[in-house]
């Protein structure tokens, strides 16, 4: 899980969840309001998402934010 600021200050945690169907998505909540937003990651198994997200900046974060979905 990691821990980071959108541009307009808004405090996130992105965590792995590993999909019934095979593959990986990257989980948005925000503190405060309850958001949660989605996108799918391109790594095929867990380990390989966990590492892709502790090597993720957090600008890189924040643009994957931008381009999520919210969780339906």
């Amino acid at each position: 899980m990691r821990n980071f600021d959108d541009a307009a200050g808004g405090h996130w945690q992105a965590a792995v969840l590993d999909g019934s169907f095979g593959g990986t998505l990257l989980v948005f909540s925000c503190s405060g309001d309850g958001a949660v937003r989605k996108t799918a990651m391109s790594a095929q198994n867990m380990r390989l998402a966990e590492q892709d997200l502790a090597g993720m900046s957090e600008s890189r974060l924040r643009e994957l934010l931008a381009e999520s979905v919210p969780w339906a």
